[in-house]
């Protein structure tokens, strides 16, 4: 039997060579983004506002979405919770009024005894389609958001501040010790 000691150099991801640090870096790129944790947290605001995204791609562009609520229920949440400077805001704010005058002028003329229902029809096309198109404006804020997360947790930034934060040592070549 034969016993052997090593001596390994260790070192912390600021010391290593840039050689080194790309390897690491490299090899931790998609550690974050490798399960449905980095999304998540968007997803449940999301469903708080009352929209659902059965699937999305940030690769590909695809985010499909459905509302559980009205969506005027949909941005009155919005403009609660969001800030005026936020892209959903933005979109809630020229929706909202819009859609609540098209509303009125439908519940009016419903409400007259001899309305046209041309005209009734027109004002229920309207509405429907300024809903599609704040859908469509949604949907494409929400695959800009959750672009934006997934560069962020692919970033150099982020895997250096979770080797910072969790203590990560390394070999000299850039392998986690």
């Amino acid at each position: 039997m034969r016993k052997e000691t090593v001596t390994y150099e260790i070192f912390k991801f600021n010391e290593l060579s840039e050689t080194a640090k790309t390897k690491a870096l490299d090899d931790h790129r998609y550690v974050e983004v490798s399960d449905e944790y980095w999304y998540e947290h968007t997803l449940d605001e999301l469903k708080d506002l009352g929209i659902e995204v059965p699937e999305f791609d940030t690769y590909r562009g695809i985010c499909k979405i459905e509302n559980n609520e009205t969506w005027q229920t949909v941005a009155e949440r919005i403009l609660k919770n969001y800030g005026a400077t936020s892209e959903y805001h933005i979109l809630a704010h020229i929706f909202l009024p819009q859609h609540s005058k098209l509303s009125k002028q439908l519940e009016v003329l419903q409400e007259s005894e001899d309305y046209d229902w041309h005209e009734v029809e027109s004002l229920e096309v309207k509405i429907d389609e300024l809903e599609q198109e704040f859908k469509s404006d949604l949907a494409h804020e929400i695959l800009k958001d959750l672009r934006s997360n997934y560069e962020y947790y692919t970033s150099d930034e982020c895997i250096i501040e979770r080797f910072e934060t969790s203590d990560y040592e390394f070999h000299k070549d850039g392998r986690v010790y």
